[in-house]
Order: structure tokens, then C-alpha cells, then sequence
């Protein structure tokens, strides 16, 4: 079955393999541990390609730029959702200083800042969840946040997606 159109087939360790240099850059002055999680991840799935590489860039930059020590993960996993079919979720968690339960929602608007002072202290306009939940909405995805004061945050994005069976090798008769 041919996918739509506008989906393409995304190898998971291409993706991670272009985002990595990326974010051991914006990690290299602060020593972070960055951790993948990727076992139950499907290796080759169908989406569009260009805003799951923003969700994933957006979510993990924002997670290294807020965690001083500590580690930023990102997990990836292969799932099924009963509303969505096959899915694949993005988790990103961090070590850092965790969001207020009541500034979640003020997080992904455009422009926000959670106070003044990350304003001064991160260099942010407050862009990155705002472009993380357009592309959500344009992938049909949903993101739910978990987080705690001074115990890090953990944001994951739950994505539709097409399944493809595993490339077999071609096989030859004489």
C-alpha cells in the first residue's frame, strides 16, 4: 500500500545520525549527558520528515539549553494508540529545573518566556514550543507534558504514522 503523498520514508538512525552534531554543539560548553533511547524504536517508518527533524531539534535544544547538569534524553518508540493506529512517540526528558504546572500551556505560545530572567540568562524569544506544536498540529500528533519543579521535564510528542514491513533482500534463481 502506497503511503500518502506527502509521507516519506524516515530511517530513524539517518534522522538521529543528522540532529547529533547539532545538539553535541549546543551541549559542548555544558558537559550534559545526551542519552539516546532508541531500542523500541521502529527503525523505518512513514511521516513527513521535515517537521518530526523540527519537533525533535526544538524540543532537545530547549531541553539542553534549560538543564545546567544532569542529562537530556531522547527516547524514541514505536506504539499503538487506539485513536491514532501505529504511532511513533517522541519523549524528551530532561534534568533541569522543571515548568510550573501553570506556565505548561503559556510554554507554546509564540513569544513566551516563562519569567524575565530566562529571557536574559537563555538568549530565547520563546520560538521553539510554539514551532514544536504547529508541527504537532500538522502531523496530527499530540503532546503531553510532565514535569516537576527542580526535577526535569519529560515531553512526548505522539505521532500517526505508516508502517513499512522490513526491506527483505532480493532473492535470485539460477
Amino acid at each position: 500500500m502506497a503511503e500518502p503523498p506527502d509521507q516519506e520514508e524516515i530511517h530513524l538512525h539517518d534522522l538521529i545520525a543528522e540532529l547529533t552534531p547539532t545538539l553535541e554543539a549546543a551541549n559542548d560548553s555544558k558537559g550534559l549527558q545526551l542519552r539516546y533511547d532508541l531500542e523500541a524504536a521502529p527503525p523505518v517508518f512513514c511521516s513527513r520528515r521535515r517537521p518530526i527533524k523540527s519537533i525533535l531539534l526544538n524540543l532537545a535544544l530547549n531541553a539542553i539549553k534549560f538543564t545546567e547538569k544532569g542529562s537530556v534524553t531522547i527516547a524514541i518508540r514505536r506504539a499503538v494508540s487506539a485513536k491514532l493506529g501505529p504511532t511513533v512517540e517522541l519523549a524528551i526528558s530532561d534534568t533541569g529545573p522543571g515548568i510550573d504546572a501553570e506556565m505548561v500551556e503559556r510554554a507554546f505560545k509564540l513569544y513566551a518566556q516563562l519569567s524575565n530572567s530566562s529571557i536574559r540568562k537563555h538568549r530565547g524569544m520563546g520560538l521553539g514550543l510554539a514551532v514544536v506544536q504547529r508541527n504537532a498540529i500538522a502531523l496530527g500528533a499530540t503532546i503531553v507534558v510532565s514535569s516537576a519543579l527542580m526535577q526535569g521535564s519529560v515531553f512526548i510528542v505522539t505521532i500517526p504514522i505508516s508502517e513499512r514491513p522490513a526491506t527483505r533482500p532480493l532473492s535470485f534463481r539460477a
